[in-house]
């Protein structure tokens, strides 16, 4: 049977009818609920309010540090620093700077005791006073790239996990949603059958007054109506776990007042099993996989870098003076500047030891996302066969339920005419229960199914399956 959404709505439509529920009215939860919310406005609160996700958008805060961070590995370094010394240096006194060494020798001994060159132990401590600023500045061209590039995949890699965390808090938002509307629904339909057997009782009473039915028919009818009520106390409870349950995946109280707005019909559009399948390689968790694996190949640069040549660049310029006054025009400047090409001869092999591991690492990871895409494409095939097996689940439904209506009706016809027993009617407006039920459970599994596969291929389930469809 091919499924029309048209005829899905009408038998919606009746069954709610039967159930005492009209389309056009909110499902209420928790009471008194002023607001009716929409699917749309319980995934946006979801979406606002979950903290998993609220998370992982910080995390994205952290690598913005953390590139920064890489950024600074190419720029230089500068300080500013002062500092008060008192030393006593005789060094002058040893050697020709100041007339020491054998020519101050010569020269004592022309004057006798007369002596040029004090004594290192008559030199006094003296102070100085010296502000200066630093500049450092290690330059490796390959270090610099390597990180600036890993810390840039870091941010988009983030972005992809975000957009995938989103997907998920879309979906269970979704299947909450949906819940409580087929709770909801399960609860109308105990009470109408509550109801219904309640009516029988009645009327199986008024024929006992009449002679026409035995006093088993009344007592089966009420034991009926009494064994139901459990039922309809657990529909009841049903409904409210699912309603506390959406509401704390939207950040709210669990028994915050909540109404809901009758959902649309299911999606029908067909999605070929290949154009899901194309659709793999861009799912955002899978992308965030190969974007890891090439921060590795980054970081793996970013070591070998260590033992490749590099410039260092040195200055400084500052102020000396015997004291903190001559710090300005009557101090004396001093600066120094300088350029070095280092050149790593041996670490110790820690450098090769790195890169070794890392690139170990990258071959798991490449092992680990041909995994998980050869899972996801394993679940991408079932989520669609789910998908095929829940729409002739629902066409089942459909037909069940109008031939269940019907044989009930003729049923209860034959009974009240005296043709069939009271077993004959009880089995015929249980069947009818269940028909009710079933519909309900079809029309919520195929909602799901739908959003499964959606999110299976990597797109927002409130997004149109039409996206998955071939264009015409």
């Amino acid at each position: 049977m091919i499924p029309i959404p048209s005829s899905f709505s009408s038998i919606v439509t009746l069954l709610w009818v039967a159930t005492v529920v009209r389309a056009a009215d909110p499902t209420v939860v928790f009471p008194p609920a002023t607001e009716v919310h929409s699917l749309a406005r319980c995934v946006e609160a979801s979406l606002a309010g979950n903290p998993s996700l609220r998370a992982e958008r910080e995390s994205r805060n952290e690598l913005s540090g953390q590139k920064w961070q890489a950024l600074s590995t190419g720029l230089p370094t500068i300080r500013f620093k002062a500092n008060w010394s008192l030393s006593r240096d005789p060094s002058f006194a040893l050697d020709e700077t100041f007339a020491g060494g054998d020519f101050g020798s010569v020269l004592d001994s022309l004057f006798g005791d007369v002596s040029f060159i004090p004594s290192p132990g008559d030199i006094e401590a003296q102070s100085f006073w010296r502000t200066h600023v630093n500049a450092d500045w290690e330059l490796n061209p390959f270090r610099v790239a390597n990180a600036v590039g890993a810390a840039n995949l870091a941010m988009e890699r983030q972005e992809q996990l975000i957009a995938w965390a989103e997907i998920r808090v879309i979906e269970a938002a979704l299947m909450a949603f949906h819940d409580v509307l087929a709770a909801s629904a399960a609860l109308e339909a105990s009470e109408a059958e509550l109801a219904s057997r309640l009516e029988l009782l009645g009327k199986e009473r008024d024929r006992l007054a009449l002679d026409r039915a035995t006093p088993l028919d009344t007592l089966r009818a009420a034991v009926s109506a009494a064994n139901f009520r459990p039922e309809r106390r657990r529909r009841e409870q049903a409904v409210r776990a699912a309603g506390a349950h959406l509401n704390l995946l939207m950040g709210r109280e669990f028994n915050a007042p909540l109404a809901l707005e009758s959902a649309g019909s299911p999606e029908w559009d067909e999605v070929p099993l290949d154009a899901l399948l194309d659709r793999l390689p861009q799912r955002p968790d899978l992308v965030a996989e190969q974007l890891w694996i090439s921060m590795q190949e980054k970081d793996r640069g970013v070591r070998r870098s260590d033992y490749r040549p590099f410039l260092e660049f040195g200055g400084s310029y500052g102020r000396v003076g015997r004291t903190f006054a001559s710090l300005g025009a009557d101090g004396q400047d001093q600066w120094s500047a300088s350029v070095g090409l280092a050149v790593p001869l041996f670490d110790g092999f820690y450098s090769l030891g790195r890169v070794r591991e890392i690139s170990a690492k990258i071959a798991r990871s490449e092992f680990a996302r041909e995994d998980h895409l050869r899972t996801a494409r394993h679940e991408a095939g079932r989520a669609l066969a789910d998908l095929g097996i829940a729409r002739q689940d629902l066409n089942a439904a459909d037909l069940v339920l109008a031939a269940a209506t019907e044989a009930f009706r003729v049923t209860e016809e034959r009974y009240l005419n005296e043709r069939v027993e009271y077993p004959a009617l009880a089995h015929a407006r249980a069947e009818l229960h269940v028909a009710r039920t079933n519909l309900i459970a079809a029309r919520r599994d195929l909602l799901v199914r739908i959003a499964r596969v959606k999110r299976v291929a990597g797109l927002s389930p409130m997004a149109p399956l039409s996206r998955l469809s071939p264009p015409s």
